[in-house]
């Protein structure tokens, strides 16, 4: 999620989703202020509910499953700050104090979150 405001395209009759940069193997999570973990949540759970058959995101020469985007989901919703704490903030030369990095496997791919320390907010709604 590049910006504040990504867009993903659905073709309703194919059952094709279009997610551009909002799903891949690399999450990019850090690029808006206003970016929070339950907002790539909620954006991330109304594209599960779409049910895709279909996922076409950029920088891929093969659809992604449609499980591959409930995993990442899934995996989003349940990061916590503390699995940051062996995260390597340099992998992609990124070099920023705020960026944190996660690397985890889903469907035998690596894939990388990247977010700003202060995205995580689920935690703390959790305490409530």
């Amino acid at each position: 999620m590049h910006t504040r405001h990504d867009l993903a395209l659905w073709i309703e009759e194919d059952r094709c989703l279009f997610t551009a940069d909002a799903l891949n193997y690399v999450m990019w999570l850090y690029f808006s202020d206003g970016m929070k973990q339950s907002t790539v949540v909620s954006s991330l759970t109304k594209l599960v509910e779409l049910k895709p058959e279909f996922i076409l995101a950029s920088h891929r020469h093969s659809p992604l499953d449609a499980q591959f985007l409930t995993l990442m989901r899934d995996k989003i919703k349940t990061l916590r700050r503390a699995d940051f704490n062996s995260a390597h903030l340099d992998a992609f030369t990124l070099r920023r104090d705020d960026l944190v990095e996660y690397h985890t496997t889903i469907q035998h791919k690596r894939v990388s979150i990247v977010f700003r320390d202060d995205a995580f907010d689920l935690e703390e709604k959790e305490g409530r």
